[in-house]
Formats: structure tokens, sequence, C-alpha cells
């Protein structure tokens, strides 16, 4: 369960360094506040007696205690933010423009005998203060409403049998790779954004046996739909809404054997995208079946192993080959534990076509110093993408809870930790996919913690091949916060994302290519056409620099004042890509 978490964990947190710095910092100070008053309520609360359950509403087969039905905790942030650049525009076409608006941020946990929840992230609105004008129309809206939320529960209908998932968000959506890697008021409201609107309902029956066998049957359904009327000029659809279906049924034998365990595990799904008046549709679907094998050498050192057998159809929606994505996969490899505070494990085989790498590590030197490692292979769909990240809120959901119940050992660092390990990434801008991908990523971090200090650094490679485009993304990231004193804190933050693409060799591969970028739009085919076959104007190799820092000071009780100061700075190989970006922010905050 945990090297699962991690790795579903790290790679929903690939675009991290995309968001606002300021909104950031606040973002891990709101789940600080929200687990130190969570347990405020819970202190010296009356035991309950053991007994088995790991599902909401069961007792913990530990000692477990009374818990708080509703934690929570807001933050108003009125403010003010100057962008020299809101467009992020090539040198000579920059726009200035003020923001003025009120962020809120928060989260919420509700702890309940039956019922399970938590909310978590931000809502922004605002206006523009001057939007420039050409030809009697504003370049951009004035007003802004930024949504990055993101919710999720689970209901016990009957105790270890049925139980009900229900999950929903709305977030940011990034139209394309320019917009991910930019900041400063950029992020808040131009064109290059849509609003994102997802929904996940999952029933399903959950059996826990003896010897800590479960068995489980899911069903889940996912829908995205993209808000984007308003983000391209001359188009009212550009992305594609999305749907999903999947069937999931899992046997794991637990520890019925002494040094061998094992599950089967069959999945099914079928995923839909459709509505955009620009890009290509996806009809994608799955079946798989397959077998997990363990075999424990020692305590510290079990021998891991997988085989199963995909068939995938993309009903020519997708350059891919069906047979090449279908057929028998397998992975083996070992799974170590050194000690209590360390795992590891890698496994290498054959999937999709082509080399399947599935790994994992973490390390906690102690309770304020961890590193984590994760490398995996996946084949992705955009309502697949949006379904792993509810998946992730889910189980983080469960645990959080779990957690919770268990005071002994635990205090607020050990709960922060917990929520930067299980739900960092939710509230990230992220791309919605323009078809089917088939992507490895390789992700790592540090999480350091000291009395006064917190050191995050983070770094990840994503190769994803869309079949008529293969886009490589490196990145590395750190975020440094300082308390200065009793009423002064600071932060720092760097992002660095190297972003390189590769288009197919045919005709229909560079105009489908081409059609991925907003700044294309209003070209037609015979314009696209003539691109290709010229090959001026394909450069994709893109370098983003990202520099902030900001200080927060402590006015009255609960009352702060703040100040960050950002720039942003895109190189390419042609100057058309190239943007220099400066940005200020003051404002005030108060908590609730």
């Amino acid at each position: 369960m945990m090297a699962r978490l991690l790795r579903l964990s790290l790679l929903a947190g690939v675009a991290a360094g995309s968001v606002v710095p300021s909104a950031y910092a606040q973002s891990q100070d709101t789940r600080e506040r929200l687990s130190e008053r969570y347990l405020e309520g819970r202190q010296n609360t009356t035991a309950l007696p053991e007994t088995a359950g790991t599902q909401p509403g069961d007792r913990a087969s530990r000692q477990a205690y009374e818990a708080r039905p509703l934690s929570y905790v807001l933050r108003v942030s009125p403010r003010v933010t100057y962008s020299d650049n809101v467009e992020l525009a090539p040198e000579g076409f920059e726009q200035q423009d003020a923001l003025a608006s009120v962020y809120m941020s928060g989260g919420a946990l509700v702890d309940r005998v039956r019922f399970k929840g938590i909310v978590n992230g931000s809502i922004e609105v605002g206006s523009y203060l001057n939007p420039p004008e050409v030809g009697g129309e504003a370049l951009y809206d004035r007003t802004v409403f930024s949504p990055n939320v993101i919710a999720g529960g689970t209901t016990k209908l009957v105790d270890n049998l049925f139980y009900f998932d229900l999950a929903a968000s709305a977030r940011e959506q990034a139209l394309d790779e320019t917009t991910r890697s930019s900041g400063g008021t950029s992020l808040a409201g131009n064109q290059r954004l849509a609003n994102s609107y997802a929904v996940s309902a999952s029933p399903y029956l959950f059996r826990r046996l003896g010897s800590e066998a479960t068995i489980e049957a899911r069903y889940r359904y996912v829908a995205v739909s993209v808000d984007d009327d308003q983000s391209v000029e001359g188009i009212d659809d550009y992305l594609n809404d999305s749907q999903s279906h999947e069937l999931i049924a899992e046997y794991s034998s637990g520890r019925l054997f002494d040094r061998v365990g094992f599950s089967v595990r069959a999945f099914a799904n079928s995923t839909e995208e459709t509505g955009s008046q620009v890009l290509p549709e996806v009809d994608f679907s799955q079946a798989s079946i397959s077998g997990d094998l363990r075999y424990a050498m020692n305590r510290k050192v079990s021998l891991v192993g997988t085989v199963g057998y995909d068939d995938v159809e993309t009903n020519g929606t997708s350059p891919f080959d069906d047979d090449d994505l279908s057929g028998t996969f397998w992975k083996a490899g070992v799974a170590l534990t050194p000690g209590r505070r360390s795992e590891a494990s890698l496994e290498l085989g054959e999937r999709y076509g082509g080399t399947w790498v599935d790994a994992s590590a973490s390390w906690r030197y102690s309770s304020r110093l961890q590193f984590r490692l994760s490398a995996n292979n996946r084949l992705m769909t955009t309502a697949q993408a949006q379904a792993e990240r509810f998946n992730v809120l889910q189980e983080e959901t469960l645990s959080y809870a779990e957690e919770l119940r268990q005071l002994g050992n635990l205090t607020s660092e050990n709960i922060l930790e917990r929520v930067l390990e299980f739900n960092e990434g939710l509230s990230d801008l992220t791309r919605q996919q323009a078809g089917l991908s088939r992507s490895t990523g390789v992700y790592a971090d540090m999480i350091a913690q000291a009395p006064r200090s917190s050191l995050v650094l983070r770094t990840g490679y994503d190769k994803s091949d869309f079949g008529f485009e293969e886009i490589d993304t490196w990145s590395i990231s750190g975020l440094l916060n300082h308390r200065i004193s009793r009423r002064l804190d600071a932060y720092a933050r760097a992002n660095y994302q190297d972003s390189s693409g590769e288009i197919g060799g045919s005709l229909e591969d560079c105009l489908t290519a081409l059609r991925q970028n907003p700044d294309n739009a209003g070209m037609t085919d015979a314009m696209l056409q003539a691109i290709c076959q010229s090959g001026e104007g394909l450069a994709l190799d893109t370098r983003t620099l990202i520099l902030s820092a900001g200080l927060d000071y402590l006015l009255f009780r609960d009352l702060n004042a703040f100040a960050a100061l950002s720039r942003s700075q895109r190189f390419a190989d042609t100057p058309a890509n190239e943007y220099v970006e400066n940005s200020v922010t003051v404002g005030l905050s108060y908590d609730f």
C-alpha cells in the first residue's frame, strides 16, 4: 500500500513547479494548521476497544481514539498583483496590467463513523484593472475566476463489505505546455487557461478475510468537462471533454502463507474524449488480467513479479498500433525493507510494446528528513489521469483519518509529513492530454524540516509519446521557508524546466501536433500544411526559469501582511517563443 501510494502521489505531482509561488507557500501553511487544529481537538480523548478493520467507520486494529467530527481552516487574502507581461508575449509585444483579487484557501476533514471526507484547495476571484483593447475588444477577460479545489469522501454502507467513493474537482486547466511552465499573474486568467471540472463516483465491495486476505470489486465512473468557450478566440470548444468507465476485481492473499503472497486482478476500462472542434477524438478501451507473486527470502528481501495480458483497442483514433499495445506483459524484480524507515523496489519487464520499469524508494532518516524516488511506465488518457488523482485522494482520506486516530506516537509534524507525501501535486496545473499517451517518468524529491526552516527539493523527467509527437520534459525545483522571527517569515523558490518535442515524420503527424498549440487555432489546414512542408516554426525546445521570493509579517493575531516578487523567463530556439515576465504581489491574509 505504501509503495503504491508513493508512486501515485509522485506521478500526480509532475507539474508542481507551475503553482503560483505565494499560493504554494500558503497552501503548505494551510495543511500544517489543518493538522494542528485537528490534533488540538483530539488530545486526552478516551481510548476505544481494539477491533479489526481498515475501511472508513471500522475500528483500528491498534489502539484508537475518538475522532473530532469536523476540522477546518480557512484563509482569506485580498491582494494586488502587477505584471509587466500578462500574456507572456515575446519582446516588443508585452502588455502590462494589475490584478486585484481575493484569494481564499483552506481545507476541511470530516471524520464520522460512517463517512470520511477531505476538501483541500483554493479559489481566486478578481478583476484586471486595465486590459488593453484591440479593435474595441479587450485582449483578455477582465474578470478572473480561478478554482483549484479537490474533494473526496468514502461512505461505509455495510461494515466490511459495501462502500461508496465520491470525488469532485474544479481546477485551472492549462491549454498547452507553455502555460504549465509560466509564473506570476499569467496563471490567473489569460487565454491559455480554462476551468476544468471533474467528478468521480465509485461503488465497491471490500471484504477483509482471515489472515489479512482481501477481496475487492469496484466500478468507477469519471467525467471531465472543460469550460473553454472563451479560452481560444474563434473556437467554442478547443479541448475534448472525456468520460471513463472502469471495472476492477482483485483478490490478495495477505498472510495466508508464511513466505508467499499473491494477488490476482482483472481490469476493464472504456474511455471517450469528444467535443473539440480542433483536436482528434479518442475512443479507447482496455481489458487486462494479471497476477502478482511475492516471495519473502527473509524479513528484508523479497522477490516480486507480475505476469498478465492486455487487450487494447483504440478504434482508429490513435496513431498507435493496437497490436503493439496489446499482448502478454511481465515484470520481475526485488523489494527491499532495510529498516523501519526505508523501503525500495525495482521491477523490470515489458509492456505496451516497450520496456516496463516500475520502481520506488523512500528513506526517512528522521521525522524531519525524508527522500523519495519513483519511476514507472503508463498508458494514459485524460480521464484515466484524473481517475488516478482521485484514487490518490481517496486512499489519502482513508489513511489520513486512520493515522489521526492513533495519536500514541504522532505529532503535527508527522501529520504534515503524511499530507505532503500523499496529497502533494493535487493542486498543480495540468495539461489536458490530446489523445492517448505512452509515458515514462522518473521523479525524486527530498523534504527537510528544522525548527525554523523547511526545504523541499524536487526533480523529475517525463517522456510522453502521443504517436504523432514525443515530448521530453526535465525539471528541478526548490522551495525554502524560514522563520526569521516570531512575526516575520520568508520564502524563496526556484524552478527550472527543459522541454523538447519531436514531431512524427508524416504530414498528418505534423498537422495534428500543430493543432495542439492554441496560437495556431486561427490557421487553416493549408496554412498549417505550408508550415509542415517548410519546416519553419516547428521548433519545440524551450527552457524556462522561474525565481520568486516573499515575506510574510504578522500584524495582529491571525492577520498577516505579505509581499512577493517573481521573475519568469523562457529561452527558446526561436525569438517568438521567448518571453520575460516580472511581477510583484502585495496583500493581507486573515486566518479563520
